[in-house]
């Protein structure tokens, strides 16, 4: 992870050239969630993505009560303790000053997860167990990297999965190990894509024309994803913060045009064609061009 202006940059590519890996090391619990200014974006596209539409963005099942209850204390507790210098609690409420925000912490709410995604820029999944798999039990997701929630909740963790190539061939054994093994100090992994969009919720219909001119400026999407079991109800809370930055910004980050190109390159066609990389060939040839020696 670098820092920018005080904001972090994820480049998953740099350490992970490989598309289809697990890639999760333990963080302290401290650094479970991150915060920075970018927060009122966020917020806004929550805000404004619940209000056009509140079942793309937040669906739970009534069973999963329990562990969204859960999951809003404990992240409550996180964010009091750990991020002090922005929150605090105090008369039924929760106070960020500098982000300008308040909220009332209602324990008793129906919601509790969408409730407390607002306090921060991740977005949230639960995965409760049913028999041997993990199921997507609860989910607020307003920043989806062109997938929907509708089509994926109540899956299980592969089905969720299932667009990955090979994802399950290859790594079933260790992800449904590392997911028994999952305590309360969080996992960090990355993912990443290339788009021509600034839109948050990217969803697969936004994604419409067939090529790209090779002078359409790119973006690069990058996922820090955390997953952490919730202590009394089993639960798995699965993280998502999307970051966006432009292609051009990778340019002065020593080693990232070429990690990114080398793990392009290492991509089978499958993969290629599951990043929907082949539409951006044109202005990908003329940026590695541009860039590389």
């Amino acid at each position: 992870m670098l820092r920018r202006n005080d904001k972090p940059i994820y480049l998953p590519f740099i350490q992970h050239s490989d598309l289809v890996h697990i890639g999760a090391s333990r963080i302290d619990s401290t650094r479970w969630i991150d915060i920075d200014s970018d927060f009122g974006v966020y917020h806004q596209n929550k805000l404004k993505q619940y209000s056009a539409n509140k079942d793309r963005v937040f669906l739970a099942s009534s069973a999963s009560l329990a562990a969204q209850q859960e999951l809003h204390t404990v992240l409550l507790a996180h964010l009091c303790n750990d991020h002090h210098e922005v929150y605090q609690q105090r008369d039924n409420g929760l106070h960020a000053e500098t982000l300008k925000q308040h909220w009332q912490v209602n324990r008793d709410s129906a919601q509790p997860l969408w409730d407390c995604s607002l306090w921060v820029q991740d977005d949230i999944c639960l995965l409760e167990k049913q028999r041997q798999d993990y199921v997507l039990s609860a989910a607020s997701l307003c920043a989806p990297s062109h997938w929907r929630l509708e089509d994926k909740f109540g899956q299980d963790f592969f089905a969720i999965h299932q667009p990955v190539p090979s994802l399950e061939e290859r790594l079933a054994v260790p992800i449904r190990r590392l997911l028994d093994k999952l305590d309360a100090q969080p996992l960090q992994r990355g993912n990443w894509s290339i788009t021509d969009s600034q839109e948050l919720m990217a969803l697969p219909e936004y994604q419409l024309a067939d090529s790209c001119p090779a002078d359409q400026p790119l973006f690069l999407r990058c996922e820090r994803q955390t997953l952490r079991k919730l202590p009394k109800t089993g639960a798995i809370v699965f993280t998502i913060r999307v970051y966006l930055h432009p292609l051009q910004s990778i340019v002065d980050i020593t080693g990232a045009v070429a990690a990114l190109k080398r793990s392009i390159d290492g991509m089978t066609a499958e993969e290629y064609d599951y990043k929907s990389l082949a539409r951006l060939d044109q202005p990908l040839k003329a940026f590695f061009a541009q860039h590389m020696d």
